[in-house]
Order: C-alpha cells, then structure tokens, then sequence
C-alpha cells in the first residue's frame, strides 16, 4: 500500500491496468477524455466511476466492455475483492469503498 490514498490506489490500478494490457497511448487517451467531457481531473475516477466508464464507451465503443473488464480485475486484485459474478467498474469501486470504510472502523 505505501500510505497511498485511496483514490491514489484505485487511479494506479486503473493506470496499471490499461499500460500492461493497451499500452500507455491507450491511458493518455483515455484519461484526456475524461478530463475533457467531464472538466473532473483523472483523481476523481474513484468518485465518479460511472462517467469514466461512460467515457471509455464513448471512446472505444463496444471495445469498452474489455477495458472495463481489464481494470475492474485489476481494482478487485488491489483490494482483494473476491466475487462469484464479474462486477462492472463502478460496483467493484463501491465495494472497494465498502471495505476500506470497514478496515479504517475495524482497524483490520
């Protein structure tokens, strides 16, 4: 973990993600549209999964749903998030957010 923040660990995942399987042309495109039709800054994914997911569907059309599938895996890996269904994004977000709530209240 290093002492990244939450939002630091989900943009990282998403960044590691998308480099290791699309390469980094694919990220900056992507990551410069979101911050094009949304005026947010590429911190803000973990706040707003929904658009960045909407933004990636707008970009790549039906090559989104493998985007998606990519760092949505990558997401449930950094937070250890086992799930029977495949979550779409912005569910795994949730249930990230969930969990790192619970672990700041538990202390475990």
């Amino acid at each position: 973990m290093g002492g990244l923040s939450f939002n630091e660990r989900v943009v990282d995942s998403v960044t590691r993600s998308i480099d290791s399987k699309y390469g980094e042309g694919v990220r900056q495109v992507l990551f410069w549209k979101f911050q094009d039709l949304t005026k947010l800054e590429v911190s803000d994914i973990p706040k707003k999964p929904q658009l960045f997911v909407e933004c990636m569907q707008q970009v790549f059309g039906a090559g989104a749903a493998s985007i998606e599938r990519t760092i949505t895996a990558e997401v449930c890996k950094e937070f250890k998030i086992t799930v029977q269904a495949n979550p779409s994004f912005t569910r795994a977000i949730e249930i990230a957010k969930s969990k790192r709530l619970k672990e700041d209240l538990t202390g475990s």
